[in-house]
C-alpha cells in the first residue's frame, strides 16, 4: 500500500494481526534523487514480523505495483515526478526514472517494462534495462489517474472526463469514450472493463466483437460518493469509495454481493 504520508507498507496477508505503528526499528537510510535540494532520503523499517515500511521524505507516493514473477521488486510513483524501482528484500533503490514532468499517479510493471501515467497528461512505456521510455501514449488533456492493460490493449482514465482505449504495440488511440462524470479508476479482465467515477457509479463496458471497441453494458448503483479504487476478480467487481465503504458486485447479475466499512 502507498500513501500521501510518503510511505509504502508491505503486509503479510496470512496474518490478520498486522502492526500499524510507524515507530521504526532497524532503519537503513539511503540518498535518492527527487528534489532540487537533494535532501530526499529513503528508509526501510521492519515493524514486528508482519510489516515492512519504505518511507520517502518530502514526497507523497501515489501508486505502487509488484509483479508476481519477481516479488522482491516493487515499483512506485511519487509526487516528485519519479518512477522508482526497489528491491524490498535488500532494502535499496535500484533505479529512478524521471521522464514525467509532473506527479506520477499510476505505475505498473511487467517484466522489464514499466508503464506509468501522471499529471502531465501522459502515459509512458519504459524499459528498466535502459532506464528510458520507449513509447508514449499522448492524447489526454488532463491528469491520467489510472490505467489497465493486457498484451494487446491499454485503457486509461483521465480528469478530462474521458476513457481511452489504446493499441499497446503502437500507442495509437483506438477509441475515446466521453464519460458522463470524471473517471477515477479502471480495471480490466478479459473483455470486461469497469470504471469507477466521481458520480459514485461503476460503469461497465465490454468488447463485443473483434473490433476491440468498448460498449457500455451496465451501471452499478450503491456508493454514496466518488469511487477511488476498483478491481476485477473472477465474476466480482470490488470497489472502494470516499463514502468509506468497500463493495463487491457480481458482474453477471449486477447485484451487490456484500460490503464492508
Amino acid at each position: 500500500s502507498s500513501s500521501s504520508d510518503g510511505t509504502v507498507r508491505l503486509w503479510k496477508l496470512d496474518d490478520h494481526d498486522l502492526i500499524l505503528s510507524t515507530n521504526a526499528n532497524h532503519q537503513t537510510h539511503i540518498s535518492v534523487p527527487g528534489i532540487n535540494s537533494g535532501r530526499t532520503t529513503a528508509s526501510f523499517s521492519d515493524i514486528g514480523e508482519n510489516t515492512r515500511t519504505l518511507e520517502l521524505s518530502e514526497c507523497a507516493i501515489f501508486s505502487v505495483h509488484m509483479d508476481n514473477d519477481r516479488q522482491n521488486l516493487l515499483v512506485s510513483g511519487d509526487s516528485n515526478n519519479y518512477v522508482r524501482l526497489w528491491d524490498i528484500e535488500v532494502g535499496s533503490q535500484i533505479q529512478a526514472m524521471n521522464q514525467h514532468t509532473a506527479a506520477v499517479r499510476c505505475v505498473k510493471r511487467c517484466g522489464h517494462a514499466i508503464i506509468s501515467s501522471g499529471a502531465d497528461n501522459r502515459i509512458l512505456f519504459s524499459d528498466t534495462r535502459t532506464g528510458k521510455h520507449v513509447r508514449g501514449f499522448y492524447g489526454h488533456k488532463g491528469t491520467v489517474n489510472s490505467f489497465a492493460f493486457d498484451d494487446r490493449l491499454l485503457i486509461s482514465v483521465s480528469t478530462d472526463s474521458t476513457a481511452k482505449v489504446w493499441d499497446l504495440g503502437t500507442g495509437r488511440v483506438i477509441q475515446t469514450i466521453q464519460m458522463s462524470a470524471r473517471p477515477n479508476c479502471v480495471a480490466r479482465l478479459g473483455d470486461t472493463v469497469a470504471i469507477g467515477a466521481s458520480d459514485s457509479l461503476v460503469h461497465v463496458f465490454h468488447s463485443l466483437d473483434s473490433s476491440r471497441m468498448m460498449t457500455q453494458t451496465d451501471q452499478f448503483y450503491g456508493h454514496e460518493s466518488e469511487i477511488m479504487g476498483i478491481t476485477l476478480c473472477g465474476d466480482l467487481c470490488i470497489t472502494g469509495s470516499i463514502d468509506r465503504r468497500v463493495k463487491m458486485w457480481v458482474l453477471d447479475n449486477a447485484w451487490e454481493a456484500g460490503e464492508g466499512i
